[in-house]
């Protein structure tokens, strides 16, 4: 099934969730800022956890109709960025990313790595108006180091939440790939 196309800087979003879930059920999420009516709509249908995984893998799919209209722009098809080893591939990937959700007001991010992985903090993503949730963020960031790392697995979880009262969603995403 085709997703639809919609016209707004969130049509990857749409297109990500349509092919997950479906493009009837997209039609309950009513503007392309409001997340939360999909959320509560799945989480009623298919349980927490059910949609939760649900949604990182509509983030997953929604990479790659973000990346199509934003690689070139950002660079990642330039000789320059496919040459580089995968750990500088991934870091300049996810730093990119990271700028292009900042300046289109989807969120606030910042990276930082430790020896083992890479963390983002995010603000944003929680909350009236929030344009992504957490399981999508995630989807994108681990499609993002997966295809950056050439197409090796890198494992991604959320450690805290603004939802559970941090001041921040951190998301920790595995500097080695899985196997």
């Amino acid at each position: 099934m085709k997703p639809t196309k919609v016209a707004s800087n969130s049509a990857f979003i749409e297109n990500g969730l349509a092919e997950i879930f479906g493009e009837d059920l997209i039609t309950i999420q009513q503007g392309a800022g409001e997340s939360s009516k999909l959320i509560e709509s799945a989480i009623k249908e298919f349980g927490t956890a059910e949609a939760c995984g649900m949604f990182l893998r509509a983030g997953r799919a929604a990479f790659y109709y973000w990346m199509r209209v934003n690689a070139e722009y950002l660079g990642w098809r330039e000789v320059d960025f496919r040459l580089l080893p995968a750990q500088a591939r991934i870091k300049r990937a996810l730093t990119d990313a990271i700028k292009w959700f900042e300046t289109n007001q989807f969120l606030n991010g910042e990276l930082s790595a430790t020896d083992s992985a890479w963390q983002i903090a995010v603000t944003g993503l929680t909350g009236e108006g929030a344009r992504l949730d957490c399981s999508t963020f995630i989807g994108l960031m681990q499609e993002l180091t997966c295809w950056a790392g050439a197409g090796k697995f890198y494992s991604a979880r959320e450690i805290e939440c603004q939802v559970d009262g941090s001041s921040h969603c951190l998301f920790e995403i595995d500097k080695l790939p899985v196997g």
